[in-house]
């Protein structure tokens, strides 16, 4: 298979960009049409000149203008990072590369006799095994996992790590769907995730919800267990995460709060600017200990999972909110229906026993035991500690879509709703079949009526909420 310096010995000077006028085609939204050329000087020697792209040409994680490079050097334009002695099919528009991030998770090394393997053709017999080399020759390979919903927040981080993939010992590869393509080959997404070195994972329900990724998230559980990925948990949006295996893991940002909350943030740079310095942390730990590992100095591998996190946790997860919002509903019915039964009682006195068996007067009591209950419930819900008294004693409170506090206004619908329905199926018959539907409407959507048609959601209680 031809090299991407056979290319340019056979052409002489290539145009690499997105445009398909270019010799060599990278699509890639961070790559200009005509981002930089490569020249043959003789010798094994080449030129690389940047050709006034928006976002630069790395030599060896130095920007450059023009650079005199050699075959080993490790050249970088948006998120792609390539040799020129790595492998190139001329039927495609785009290096070969696969070989180099099918090899050991810690960092894929790229040395000669490597690269003469990549020319030949893989036999089953034979295996590049991981070298030790200079940190120069070495790719540090991070996968953003994350749903769909999510993928404005990966494409975003990815901007902000743009200096730090630039600011390393070490070059740095960011890996998502979001620099992938309709219809490029997707079968290697899962040995993409397998050897990635650090995994970041943006939790959000969606995430959770969503078939693929939560079969990715499994995985990338796995690789953790397992040693071979360091996973970095990312709170993108509210969601019940201490239900999660994550939260037995440092979650990202450290004040717990998403990186979209408004209440918490001045801006989104601000948020994101955060946790990309909690990444640039981890990284200079996650290299300085697979040095050690790699020269002896350590035995001490650079991922170990002092924890074990339980791989499939979907089914105990929502069933676990579940219960936990059961138990704070029939806690706030003690908390203000003691009272108001006791107030009942005190102002109608010896005649109460008889009125309880009129049903006028039953269904007079109801409506008003509703309307109290969500009065003084949205009052509770849209103060400081966003949650009623039963929900603030087990921990959750309560958010709008954007996770931000409820306005009394949208706390008062969205116990309108819940009343209005308890009130509407006050009869047992129907109160039975009101527990069922929400109950199969839970199972479905992992959401109660009042949630959906309020637009709200449940969410952790942090510490300083």
């Amino acid at each position: 298979m031809q090299s991407i310096k056979e290319l340019i010995e056979q052409k002489k000077v290539i145009v690499v960009g997105s445009s398909s006028t270019c010799d060599w085609v990278l699509e890639d939204f961070l790559i200009d049409e005509k981002h930089c050329q490569i020249s043959s000087i003789g010798d094994s020697r080449y030129l690389i000149a940047d050709l006034g792209s928006r976002h630069g040409t790395f030599v060896n994680n130095e920007k450059i203008s023009h650079k005199e490079i050699n075959e080993n050097d490790f050249v970088s334009i948006g998120s792609k990072i390539f040799q020129l002695k790595s492998a190139f099919d001329a039927g495609q528009t785009v290096p070969t590369d696969k070989q180099e991030r099918s090899q050991s998770n810690h960092f894929s090394s790229q040395t000669n006799s490597s690269a003469e393997g990549m020319k030949r053709e893989p036999n089953e017999n034979q295996r590049d095994e991981p070298k030790q080399e200079s940190s120069k020759n070495t790719i540090l390979q991070i996968y953003c996992l994350y749903a769909s919903e999510d993928e404005q927040a990966a494409i975003f981080l990815d901007k902000h790590l743009a200096a730090l993939k630039h600011n390393q010992k070490i070059p740095i590869e960011v890996i998502g769907d979001f620099n992938r393509k309709a219809g490029d080959d997707r079968s290697n997404d899962t040995d993409l995730l397998k050897n990635a070195n650090i995994i970041l994972v943006f939790i959000s329900a969606d995430l959770i919800a969503n078939e693929a990724s939560y079969a990715k998230t499994m995985l990338a559980i796995d690789n953790h267990n397992k040693g071979k990925s360091l996973l970095l948990p990312i709170l993108t949006r509210r969601c019940m995460w201490k239900d999660t295996p994550f939260s037995l893991l440092p979650l990202l940002p450290k004040n717990l709060e998403p990186l979209y909350s408004k209440k918490s943030w001045e801006s989104e740079d601000d948020s994101f600017s955060n946790v990309v310095s909690e990444i640039k942390n981890s990284i200079e730990v996650y290299y300085k200990k697979e040095q050690e590992y790699q020269s002896g100095k350590s035995t001490f591998k650079p991922v170990e999972a002092s924890i074990t996190l339980k791989t499939d946790f979907r089914s105990g997860y929502y069933w676990g909110i579940f219960w936990k919002r059961t138990f704070a509903y029939m806690l706030d019915n003690l908390i203000l229906g003691i009272p108001f039964y006791i107030l009942m009682f005190l102002i109608y006195q010896d005649e109460y026993q008889y009125l309880v068996q009129d049903s006028d007067f039953v269904l007079g009591q109801a409506f008003l035991w509703f309307a109290i209950a969500a009065i003084v419930y949205s009052f509770f819900e849209s103060g400081n500690n966003m949650a009623s008294p039963g929900k603030k004693i087990l921990g959750l409170i309560i958010v709008d879509a954007h996770s931000e506090r409820l306005t009394y206004g949208k706390a008062l619908v969205r116990n309108l709703i819940k009343y209005g329905i308890l009130f509407l199926t006050i009869n047992p018959v129907l109160s039975l079949i009101y527990i069922i539907a929400q109950i199969a409407f839970y199972a479905a959507k992992h959401q109660f009526f009042q949630d959906m048609l309020s637009k709200t959601m449940i969410s952790p209680k942090n510490k300083k909420n």
